[in-house]
């Protein structure tokens, strides 16, 4: 249920998106979510906010100055992600296959990912942290592209795994 007002917040953007792109594209709105994303950002690094409610509330805010601020760098920059850039292609293709990601991820997740967090906590270095989670998230996603590419080779198992025939 956690994650459910991220659906409510995407069917809102779907259905009033010429407002909201609007919106993004004013100066003074755009530099309000960035400046909100940073400094609640900040503040929940680096105060322990002890009660739970207060802290939902600068987790939502949070969450949802992050996701405003992502739509914004997508909005900003739609020729960078346009289909005849690599970039571009690069992510449609993936964001064709996020269901067969989806699936797939968990069987290629490393097992010892708690004995890393523990090395973070032991050792903080967000530079390194960064890169280390930046590389296993690009080997899970390379692991799950080529996994879901070897099951479409059979239509059988695209249509039962995935719900749909096989692209061409």
């Amino acid at each position: 249920m956690r994650y459910f007002i991220f659906f409510v917040l995407g069917t809102i953007v779907k259905y009033k998106y010429n407002e909201i792109k609007r919106m993004v594209e004013n100066n003074l709105f755009s530099t309000s979510i960035i400046l909100a994303f940073i400094g609640v950002t900040i503040f929940l690094e680096t105060r322990a906010i002890q009660s739970y409610y207060y802290r939902l509330v600068f987790q939502t805010i949070q969450s949802f100055s992050g996701v405003l601020f992502i739509f914004m760098f997508f909005e900003k920059n739609q020729k960078w992600c346009s289909h005849e850039t690599k970039v571009g292609r690069a992510l449609q293709y993936v964001g064709k296959r996020t269901l067969d990601i989806y699936l797939i991820h968990y069987f290629f997740l490393p097992s010892n990912l708690l004995m890393l967090g523990k090395f973070f906590t032991d050792y903080p270095n967000p530079t390194v942290e960064f890169f280390v989670s930046m590389f296993l998230a690009l080997l899970v996603l390379s692991l799950c592209l080529v996994t879901s590419n070897l099951l479409r080779c059979s239509d059988f198992l695209t249509e039962w795994l995935f719900g749909r025939k096989k692209e061409i």
